[in-house]
């Protein structure tokens, strides 16, 4: 039988020590250490009950089966190389404010889809739709925090387009850590990944940084989406750049 062997996680930042600590010497916050108990399995039995991997031959692969999708928004086209591509992950990143949401509400007010906020609610949101004077017709909302019932429902609807807003309100049954945590953010993105693989659905997450860009979100998430949109701008806010 599989071994529990008794650990301590940071619920902040997710590090872990050998031993319960008052401070987490990883991100320096008081009484976020906490008892954790994972299994130890055995790398033999793992090994026993492995099969084998699925191979698919290049010769029956048609790269052209499921186009672009064309926003019709010409600079953000241009900087996703012709339009955003069926089952990829795309972080967009910026500080709080910046305007990522702004930005995404009025591409899937294009293309419809499915609109996960953990932030605002639905009457909140549609009514930032009303102030741009954008369609909702084709869009569907939630604000689901869970990250397992949002690739469900991602599997289940296969919408032309899943924005989620944001990385760091999702939280996974997988881990005890609260939301926002380095290993919630990892796990969930991992997740959602995984998802838009396999429904062929392309998902934006968004993900909030602070001006020295530490905090877990983009920087974390940098090496598990296909790519990485920064949204930055003046101290005015006149102007944006992607």
């Amino acid at each position: 039988m599989p071994k529990l062997e008794t650990i301590f996680e940071c619920g902040s930042c997710g590090a872990q020590f050998p031993k319960w600590e008052g401070r987490c010497r990883q991100c320096g916050k008081w009484g976020t250490v906490i008892n954790v108990k994972c299994q130890m399995s055995n790398v033999k039995d793992i090994d026993n009950k492995v099969e084998p991997a699925q191979i698919v031959d290049f010769m029956g692969v048609d790269a052209n089966a499921r186009p672009r999708i064309i926003t019709n928004i010409t600079e953000l086209d241009r900087v996703l190389g012709g339009g955003i591509v069926p089952g990829s992950g795309v972080l967009v990143g910026g500080s709080p404010g910046i305007g990522k949401s702004t930005l995404l509400l009025q591409v899937i007010a294009i293309t419809g889809g499915l609109y996960i906020s953990g932030e605002e609610s639905a009457p909140q949101i549609k009514s930032r739709f009303d102030r741009l004077k954008l369609t909702t017709r084709a869009i569907k909302f939630s604000s689901e925090i869970g990250t397992e019932k949002i690739c469900a429902v991602i599997a289940e609807l296969k919408p032309t387009l899943t924005i989620i807003d944001s990385i760091q309100t999702l939280r996974s049954q997988e881990n005890d850590s609260s939301a926002g945590s380095q290993n919630q953010v990892i796990i969930s993105c991992a997740k959602l990944m995984e998802t838009a693989k396999k429904t062929d659905c392309p998902i934006f997450i968004i993900g909030h940084i602070t001006k020295q860009g530490i905090v877990a979100g983009p920087k974390t998430l940098e090496h598990l989406v296909d790519t990485v949109l920064y949204l930055e701008g003046d101290k005015n806010h006149f102007y944006r750049l992607l």
